[in-house]
């Protein structure tokens, strides 16, 4: 789900993306997922042909949008989650544990584990 100017999602993409997930509509493994959102493209072009005008882009955004480039909730999600591992590692406590004490002041080598 794609972020717009102000770092908030549009409700009909998130909505659309949880009964797509959870209803299992179009969905694949990750590396053919650009060919079901073209799949599902077109078959709301048929179903909804007015509709698909004004909405299509809203309720699956097209691949430009979710590009490299692009900051979406997923990209937002990965960095959360590699952060969260990395302070379960020895080294996430280390740097966790001189931070919580005092910011200002680098850690003590004699309270690092001898390796």
């Amino acid at each position: 789900m794609p972020l717009n100017e102000d770092m908030k999602v549009n409700f009909s993409t998130t909505l659309f993306a949880l009964i797509r997930e959870n209803l299992s509509i179009k969905m694949r493994a990750a590396e053919e997922m650009d060919m079901a959102d073209s799949e599902l493209r077109e078959t709301i072009k048929k179903l909804w042909p007015l509709q698909a005008k004004k909405q299509l882009n809203r309720l699956v955004p097209p691949g430009e949008v979710l590009g490299a480039r692009q900051l979406t909730v997923g990209k937002i999600y990965a960095g959360l989650l590699m952060y969260e591992s990395w302070k379960q590692t020895r080294f996430g406590k280390l740097a966790g544990n001189a931070l919580s004490e005092n910011p200002s002041q680098s850690p003590d080598p004699s309270d690092s584990p001898v390796v």
